[in-house]
């Protein structure tokens, strides 16, 4: 019971932010378009990036770690806009550190998947058991 209580809430949380990323798309809300601006104009995300000060390779750690994560983020794209933001050297350790991150979130994610897919199918196996039994001239 315990295991279908985590399904619930799972594709729940999943529905709701598919729903409102839906919503910022559709209704074209401000934070849709700041993103859109930021991912076509170049000038633009180096002057915002500036702005951000100290946060800025923060930012751009976590973008690395989402691409890993989500997968139509293209990777190519933010491996390179970090050698034009940063620097060549600069952009590659912080380049590197998120894709670690994202990749060690990714592999977490994963890893807590498979944990909920074996518990239901031992589940599953369970019940598959007791109504044998039931059914069983035995």
């Amino acid at each position: 019971m315990k295991t279908k209580v985590r399904w619930i809430i799972g594709g729940a949380s999943i529905a709701t932010l598919v729903a409102a990323c839906g919503w910022l798309v559709l209704t074209d809300a401000p934070a849709y378009q700041f993103l859109v601006r930021l991912y076509v104009d170049k000038r633009f995300l180096k002057h915002t990036l500036r702005e951000w000060g100290v946060l800025a390779p923060v930012i751009f750690m976590g973008l690395q770690a989402l691409q890993v994560i989500i997968a139509p983020i293209p990777g190519e794209l933010t491996g390179i806009l970090g050698g034009y933001l940063f620097g060549q050297w600069v952009g590659l350790l912080y380049s590197t550190i998120g894709l670690t991150l994202g990749s060690v979130a990714a592999f977490a994610v994963g890893r807590w998947l498979g944990a909920l897919r074996s518990a239901t199918g031992k589940c599953c196996r369970l019940s598959g058991q007791f109504t044998a039994r039931r059914i069983s001239p035995e």
